[in-house]
């Protein structure tokens, strides 16, 4: 009574105050409930959770579990909302209605984790139970985030460039954007085009018209392009958008000065901005600004330091800390310096071979290197020049003890010439040292491609509380000797594995391997291996800006010959370990 006649006068307060004495007296889930959204609606949303915990606890009905699941989702309690939306699923008393409720809040709760792909499938479930449409877009909006752009195209292409029946109104516009999308990253740019039309018609934005003008200009349409990007900006500033979003649509469009400009009043208003300050920092970067670029990228360092105290968890600010680690360490450190030696256990051509000279992790070699980046042409926007100096040593069989008189000392350039691609061409003046070395002149290519083996959060796994990601390696490099002898060597190897992350200091790999050595010459020797490997890397002294300055690792490898034109084919073991700071 107490209750209702405050609920009447509109004494909030009062309200909940009479409910909880009539919790005390006759405890309830149906009091607990009430009470518990009166608190909501006082944004009390800490203390709502425990009284949705409460109605709960005392009742199986799934309602009650949904409206506590949802409690746990909005405080971000992930995992716990997880599995009170799981037990609803599971729930017999739950309708077919409740347990789409379910899917779709779980769905949103691994959004909130940046589980994608749980996400994906808690959406699909929805779907299932309800065949609701807005459930297909929340799955290509997910898709989308994930970049998953294949999956999204499969959901999308059976509707064309036209709406899935029985979409809400409400919901159009979205489905438009999200398919224009998708159909643009998958090269679709007619289809692409004539959804984002459709969505300019109905709600011409500056968002909107960007998403058209990209397609154009993917398209090679540059005049398309170029008046949408128009519309795009003259939207953004009659819509009051702010600095950045201004900047990002002129940057989109190619137009570089005009968003640094803007970047800049930006940065000028609010010092502090991270987004800026990186932006900025990739610009100069891209006219050859290096220290400039360094200076910005050092700035958004200071900020995400600020921001890792609050956000302990946020995968993605690590990773970006990692690229900026490794980007302002390319640009100021002039000088590094690498070591690797490795003994061969067993096989006949331990002793034997030039795989040692191209292979930078050779069997049974040694070898150490300091490499000096020049200050003005040493790194340009991705393109690398750097000068070298090797000392090569073969090891004796089963022994870290170097072969006497194999010692080769040299002296080159190598130069990086696609931005994208850890691809390297290099020149070497190879002058005879040990005794049984002869002069040579080395020109050599070498590439790589190489996924999970690095401290990135991303793509991670959880199994047993550790985290892994699949590792995958290539690598190929090819070397012409000149002078004395004129052997074509080629080396190359394939990995595939996992990588376990045990910290921000270790992680640990384990793979299968395929490896060939060719040396072409007047009496050709190739050997090809298979086998199986481990490796453990370590890092340490850490700097804010520069990152992990020392890496080391450790390699153990055990294979079978396949070919050894030579001799017998053998079995071979390997144990390297390298330094690099």
């Amino acid at each position: 009574y107490h209750a209702d006649l405050a609920h009447r006068r509109g004494n909030r307060s009062e309200y909940i105050a009479s409910l909880k004495r009539l919790y005390t007296e006759k405890s309830s889930a149906k009091t607990a409930n009430i009470i518990a959204y009166a608190l909501e609606k006082q944004g009390k949303f800490a203390e709502a959770e425990q009284w949705h915990r409460k109605s709960f606890s005392a009742s199986d009905d799934p309602a009650y579990a949904l409206a506590y699941g949802n409690s746990l989702l909005r405080n971000v309690r992930l995992y716990k909302s997880i599995g009170i939306f799981r037990r609803v699923v599971k729930n017999k008393k739950s309708t077919e209605q409740q347990r789409e409720y379910a899917y779709s809040s779980m769905a949103n709760a691994y959004l909130k984790k940046k589980q994608y792909q749980k996400a994906d499938e808690a959406w699909e479930q929805a779907f299932a139970k309800s065949r609701n449409p807005v459930h297909i877009l929340h799955r290509v909006v997910t898709n989308n985030l994930a970049e998953r752009f294949d999956v999204s195209y499969r959901l999308i292409s059976t509707f064309g460039t036209d709406l899935p029946s029985g979409l809400p109104e409400e919901f159009h516009n979205d489905w438009y954007a999200a398919a224009g999308k998708v159909y643009f990253k998958n090269k679709k740019y007619a289809d692409s085009q004539a959804v984002l039309k459709k969505l300019v018609a109905r709600a011409p934005s500056a968002n909107h018209y960007l998403l058209l003008a990209d397609s154009y200009r993917a398209a090679g349409d540059t005049r398309k392009a170029d008046a949408a990007y128009l519309h795009a900006a003259r939207f953004a500033e009659n819509e009051g958008s702010s600095l950045i979003e201004r900047a990002y649509i002129h940057k989109r469009a190619g137009n570089d000065a005009a968003a640094e400009q803007l970047f800049l009043q930006a940065l000028k208003a609010s010092p502090d901005n991270a987004q800026a300050s990186e932006e900025l920092g990739y610009i100069s970067l891209a006219d050859h600004r290096n220290q400039e670029a360094a200076d910005y990228f050092k700035a958004v360092l200071d900020e995400h330091e600020k921001r890792a105290q609050k956000e302990h968890d946020d995968n993605d600010l690590k990773n970006k800390q990692e690229n900026l680690n490794s980007l302002i360490a390319t640009l100021e450190d002039k000088w590094t310096f690498s070591f690797h030696d490795s003994f061969c256990l067993g096989g006949k051509g331990c002793e034997s071979g030039s795989e040692g000279v191209i292979s930078p992790f050779g069997q049974g070699f040694g070898q150490a290197e300091i490499t000096y980046r020049p200050d003005r042409y040493g790194y340009r926007n991705g393109r690398e020049l750097l000068i070298f100096s090797r000392l090569l040593w073969r090891n004796k069989a089963d022994t870290f003890l170097a072969l006497k008189g194999s010692q080769q000392a040299t002296v080159g350039v190598r130069y990086k010439p696609v931005a994208r691609q850890n691809f390297w061409v290099s020149a070497e003046y190879m002058p005879e040292l040990g005794s049984d070395t002869e002069e040579h002149i080395l020109l050599r290519t070498a590439w790589s491609k190489t996924s999970g083996n690095d401290w990135r959060l991303k793509d991670l796994r959880e199994f047993n509380g550790y985290r892994f990601k699949d590792y995958t390696n290539l690598y190929v490099d090819a070397g012409k000797l000149f002078k004395n002898t004129d052997p074509f060597l080629v080396y190359a190897e394939g990995r595939k594995g996992k990588t376990m992350l045990l910290n921000r200091q270790n992680l640990l790999s384990g793979f299968g391997y395929l490896r060939g050595s060719f040396e072409f010459d007047n009496d050709s020797s190739n050997v090809v291996d298979a086998g199986i490997g481990i490796e453990a890397r370590y890092r340490n002294r850490f700097d804010r800006y520069h990152g992990y300055q020392t890496e080391w690792s450790l390699l153990f490898g055990l294979g079978q010959e396949i070919i050894n034109s030579q001799s017998d084919k053998d079995s071979r073991a390997n144990l390297g370990i390298s330094v690099h700071f």
